[in-house]
């Protein structure tokens, strides 16, 4: 918005104001507002793996909705997490915003989900472990083989292994290092 004052010459200012103006001289106000286009229509399109309602209320924004761009940013953000708890590791969403031709201040939303491919664990290798079997560790992780991969989950099953070593008389136990590394076509 944007506002303009415009003196008015030979107007005095009433005197209940002025006091409070700290001038003598009246002037016009004029403002001029923006308002933010509405959202005619959201399509989505390239979506398989997540349903396009669960994209849609990750997005958060409908039809007839003001159209705020930092609220589209931060739902793209949130379908993002989705692909990514889901395997989806390389994952992306474009959004394209057109001003309709035919309707003032309105506009439409295109979200396009490239998913690409899932990624899964292919192997668990453990390394200086000799207090229990490896099969005995895998099973207090989440991310075991065949599994879909959920990068984030990782630090919890750091977290856990701790605990099981802990809660088994190994006070000491330290996690020396954890990598994690995807094959060539990002699946496993």
């Amino acid at each position: 918005a944007t506002a303009e004052a415009t003196p008015l010459p030979g107007r005095p200012v009433p005197e209940k104001f002025l006091k409070t103006v700290g001038s003598t001289t009246a002037v016009r106000l004029s403002y001029q507002v923006a308002e933010r286009p509405f959202i005619a229509a959201i399509k989505y399109k390239g979506y398989k793996a997540i349903g396009k309602g669960t994209i849609s209320d990750e997005i958060g924004l409908k039809a007839k909705d003001p159209y705020d761009a930092f609220k589209l940013k931060e739902g793209v953000s949130k379908v993002l997490v989705k692909y990514h708890e889901k395997g989806y590791i390389d994952a992306d969403v474009q959004t394209s915003v057109t001003s309709r031709a035919d309707r003032k201040n309105e506009v439409d939303i295109e979200v396009l989900l490239k998913e690409g491919p899932r990624a899964k664990v292919k192997a668990v290798e453990w390394e200086g472990v000799t207090a229990f079997k490896t099969k005995k560790l895998i099973k207090q992780i989440s991310l075991r083989p065949k599994k879909v991969c959920d990068v984030k989950k990782l630090e919890e099953d750091q977290r856990e292994i701790e605990k099981y070593y802990k809660g088994r008389g190994y006070p000491d136990y330290e996690l020396v290092d954890s990598t994690y590394t995807f094959s060539a076509d990002r699946t496993g």
